[in-house]
């Protein structure tokens, strides 16, 4: 019966979008929808369909809006600039309002963040909760789900059928992270998700879609023209499928790219997640040329983003008997692709090592949290156990030394024990079980077995249990030596994004890490030989590219370049209405007090405002205004507008607020009359009245309240609660003569 619950749960959680391409209405994929994660300060793709030739009008509550024109099929892209994220529990709700001809739709509920597409097999899919049969839900999944309480995490679950043929539409919706919604999700992408989101040094909205498959294999997840474009992949793998086309995902090619995969594109996204190699772990499934078939689907499906060299973090197989050592290496050699992050895994399977899906999901998705915090958020952290580097003889032993990188703090055993799991062989290649022992940020492995050792493994086995782990825990990757890739370098550059800045201003900025040599070339014989550089941004034209060179402590030259855009800094131009007049553009503008103030400047964009005055004014508004003012309201008045690309401009002008003309007649006691507005009781005090006549009237004259008797007590109240915010007099009047009084209600 659970299992029918939870199989209910999935599936009303989802919205069906059933797109009808040829729809005389403007229509929208599955994944732009409410309550989604949208990739923050860039220029985010946005699609759809309508009628053809039409125009789709598309704005932003962030201020941003534009226009795209769909083409003869109906089909019509745009791409719209998006703010930076902002850290923090109060997040702005924005709203995206796409028009057409014939309708509108609106989209409200969207957050400002990073978003992750998190793909693969079962592991990647497997939920909060127990499940299908052999699901078991995470370790304390009962605590663990009622604790999930995040509204700015958004999850995103995709769903559909295998297709021969590229669609353009899915099943998928935006939902918000809760206990109920989060417990059929997946359990990696939503501890990734939570890693980040609750780090007090990122805390923004997390996004994660998650298309993930049971029992598929890498190529279902490829697209027919990159396995085509691979001569060994189209012979070994695409042409044996075209001679027997099926949907059967877990030896098919492209059925599940087709389906789940297209109509995502070109979503923008801040990086993958890939937990999947269970499907092609055996030789029938192509486990010997598992590097080639994923490393294509990375690259492929980086150029099909088209976002540069996006983040790909995945996952290496776990200790199961199934899972063979040599696999393994397989998912190690992806580490030759630039910005790749591997997370083992192999102390995170159950303890029997019988459990294909091991529950202890919350540190896998640690661990590729760890990744992202230390490669996108630039933060000091270990991100990865300690990866074999090199290795020297040493008489009768082997001296295994470790990527500096990786060793984080230092090296320790996990329990406390001698080292295990280590083997060393001599010239036949016979591998015996190895003494090892720590010198400082080395092993040193031997054997009596052994007296001219040539070759070292470590953790080679289908189910090893490895006590070698840096001092945060993270354990250390499996090699053998003499089958290491050597292009295997993790201390590299740190990729880099399209970088903003703005006239006049300073701009500094590098790469981690700090070991190693750097060099820089740039626009107009720009270089230098330091890790971060500063660069004075004169004018538009300095836009161009600049390249850095890095050279790692391990004598591997990386380069990376990116794009330095300099942008003009915005031209505000404010403008001042006073009590209903024209509106000026006046330096100094005079009102007197009880009048009304309006600004409203330049340009007409409705965020990235801030203004401050005298009397405590301050306002995020673009028109604020000031219903009433005061003399303690004259001064100067400043505001600044900052624009997408966070350039800014600021304009101060003065207000002078002169005073009401008043002639006060003082004599025979009002005099000494004293009067305190109260409007948080709703009342005015007047002191010293006793026997006067009290009329109060507005601005122009009007008389609002008058008693009609002498005040026969020196003190009294009057009621002003429901007077409006204004100037007012009051007017006193005795046998003999009369006192006029100012008050100001704002």
């Amino acid at each position: 019966m659970q299992k029918i619950i939870v199989l209910l749960n999935l599936v009303l959680s989802l919205t069906f979008y059933a797109i009808n391409v040829n729809s005389q209405n403007v229509t929208l994929p599955g994944v732009i929808g409410s309550n989604m994660v949208i990739q923050q300060n860039l220029l985010t793709n946005l699609w759809g369909w309508g009628p053809a030739n039409q125009v789709v009008s598309i704005s932003a509550s962030w201020g941003q809006s534009t226009t795209a024109t769909a083409d003869s099929n109906g089909k019509w892209k745009a791409k719209l600039q998006t703010p930076k994220a902002v850290p923090g529990e109060n997040q702005t709700k924005y709203s995206l309002t796409f028009v057409g001809k014939n309708n509108t739709i609106t989209l409200t509920n969207i957050l400002i963040g990073d978003v992750y597409l998190c793909s693969g097999q079962s592991n990647m899919g497997f939920g909060m909760q127990p499940g299908l049969p052999w699901t078991q839900g995470v370790l304390n999944y009962e605590s663990e789900i009622a604790a999930a309480n995040y509204p700015n995490i958004r999850l995103n679950s995709v769903w559909a059928d295998p297709s021969y043929t590229v669609t353009e539409t899915n099943w998928t919706s935006w939902i918000e992270c809760n206990p109920k919604s989060v417990a059929g999700f997946s359990a990696v992408a939503y501890y990734f998700a939570k890693e980040l989101y609750t780090n007090p040094n990122i805390n923004i909205p997390i996004g994660v879609i998650v298309a993930a498959v049971g029992g598929s294999s890498c190529q279902s997840w490829m697209r027919r023209e990159a396995l085509a474009a691979d001569p060994v992949l189209k012979t070994t793998v695409l042409d044996p499928f075209d001679l027997n086309p099926n949907l059967a995902y877990a030896t098919a090619s492209t059925v599940l790219y087709n389906s789940y995969i297209a109509p995502l594109i070109p979503f923008s996204l801040k990086g993958f997640l890939w937990y999947q190699g269970e499907a092609n772990s055996t030789p029938d499934c192509y486990s010997s040329i598992y590097t080639q078939l994923n490393s294509t689907l990375i690259k492929d499906w980086r150029e099909l983003w088209g976002q540069g060299n996006l983040p790909f973090y995945y996952v290496q197989l776990p200790a199961y008997n199934g899972f063979t050592p040599e696999f393994r290496d397989q998912q190690t050699n992806l580490m030759t692709i630039s910005n790749t992050g591997m997370v083992v895994a192999l102390d995170l399977a159950d303890a029997d090592k019988t459990n294909v899906h091991p529950r202890d999901k919350k540190n896998l998705g640690r661990r590729m949290a760890s990744w992202a915090k230390a490669k996108l958020y630039g933060q000091n952290v270990s991100y990865s156990g300690p990866i074999y580097k090199s290795m020297k003889v040493e008489g009768n032993r082997i001296r295994v030394t470790f990527q500096p990188s990786t060793i984080g703090r230092n090296l320790a055993s996990r329990d406390g024990q001698p080292l295990n799991n280590f083997q060393i062989a001599g010239s036949n290649n016979f591998y015996y079980t190895a003494n090892a022992v720590l010198d400082g940020t080395d092993v040193l492995v031997s054997s009596p077995n052994v007296d001219n050792p040539t070759n070292v493994a470590f953790a080679y086995s289908n189910i090893p249990t490895p006590n070698l782990m840096n001092n945060d825990s993270l354990t250390a990757c499996p090699f053998r030596t003499d089958r290491w890739n050597n292009a295997i370098v993790i201390d590299s550059l740190i990729q880099s994004t399209h970088i903003n800045s703005c006239v006049g201003e300073l701009s500094t900025f590098g790469y981690l890490p700090v070991a190693g040599s750097w060099s820089w070339t740039g626009p107009t014989n720009f270089t230098a030989n330091t890790r971060e550089i500063t660069i004075q941004n004169n004018a538009v034209t300095q836009s161009d590219i600049y390249e850095a060179t890095y050279t790692s402590v391990s004598g591997v030259v990386s380069k990376q370049s990116f794009f330095l855009s300099v942008n003009a800094k915005p031209a505000i131009s404010p403008f001042v209405q006073i009590a209903g007049g024209i509106w000026s553009q006046l330096a100094d503008n005079t009102a007197i007090e009880g009048q009304p103030i309006k600004f409203s400047p330049l340009p007409r964009v409705t965020t990235g405002w801030s203004w401050s005055g005298p009397n405590g004014f301050t306002s995020t508004l673009r028109d604020p205004s000031i219903p009433v003012v005061s003399q303690s309201n004259g001064g100067i008045y400043t505001v600044t507008y900052t624009n997408s690309a966070r350039c800014s401009d600021s304009f101060s002008f003065n207000i002078t607020v002169n005073a009401t003309a008043l002639t006060e007649l003082q004599s025979d006691g009002l005099n000494e009359v004293q009067i305190y507005p109260n409007p948080s009781f709703g009342s005015l005090f007047i002191k010293n009245a006793f026997n006067a006549h009290i009329s109060i009237s507005d601005i122009t004259g009007h008389v609002i309240l008058t008693t009609n008797s002498e005040t026969h007590a020196s003190d009294l109240a009057v009621n002003i609660k429901k007077f409006p915010a204004g100037l007012y007099f009051i007017t006193l009047r005795n046998q003999n003569n009369s006192i006029t009084k100012k008050f100001i209600l704002q």
